[in-house]
C-alpha cells in the first residue's frame, strides 16, 4: 500500500437505491489543511445487575463513526442546508433531510480509499478575519440496507 500523503479529495453523492454508493460522486471542495479526522464514539452500554450490585451481564452497542472536516468557502456547503426556494441565498435551516454517500482518498496511486454509502451530513458556517468563511462539516456514518458501514478500496492509476 502506498502512503496516502498529499491532497485529500472528498466526494459525495445522494445515497443510491437500497443504500448503495451513490453516483455520480462530486468533489465536496477544498478541505482546510489538517482539519480532517475520523473518530468513533462509544455506543451505549446496557448492564444487568443482580442483588448486591453484582454485574451479571453486559451488552455494548455498536460505536458510531464520524468524519469531521473544515471546508473553505460556503458554496459547496449550501447543499446540506434548507434554502429558500425564491430567495436562493437565504438559509432557512442548517438541517436538510436525506442521506449522502461519501468517498475520500489521497491522489497517490495505490493508496487506500474510504467509501461510506449512507451518511448524514451537517455543516455549520464559521467566520474569522484570518480565514474568511469556512464550514465545519460533520459526517455521521449509518448502517444501511447494503449491510455495511464503510469499505476500503485502492486509488487506481
Amino acid at each position: 500500500m502506498a502512503t496516502a500523503w498529499g491532497t485529500i479529495v472528498m466526494s459525495i453523492a445522494a445515497t443510491g437505491a437500497l443504500d448503495v454508493m451513490g453516483t455520480p460522486l462530486v468533489s465536496l471542495g477544498t478541505i482546510k489543511e489538517d482539519s480532517m479526522s475520523i473518530a468513533s464514539e462509544d455506543g451505549g452500554i446496557m448492564q444487568l445487575f443482580g442483588t448486591g450490585h453484582v454485574l451479571v451481564d453486559e451488552l455494548k452497542n455498536e460505536p458510531s463513526v464520524k468524519i469531521n472536516a473544515t471546508l473553505i468557502g460556503l458554496t459547496n456547503a449550501k447543499q446540506f442546508w434548507t434554502m429558500d426556494a425564491v430567495a436562493t441565498d437565504q438559509v432557512k435551516s442548517l438541517i436538510k433531510s436525506g442521506n449522502f454517500s461519501v468517498r475520500f482518498a489521497s491522489a497517490v496511486v495505490g493508496s487506500d480509499t474510504f467509501e461510506a454509502p449512507k451518511c448524514v451530513i451537517s455543516g455549520t458556517p464559521v467566520f474569522s478575519e484570518k480565514e474568511g468563511w469556512t464550514v465545519n462539516v460533520e459526517i455521521t456514518i449509518l448502517l444501511g440496507a447494503a449491510g455495511y458501514l464503510f469499505e476500503f478500496g485502492t486509488v487506481a492509476a
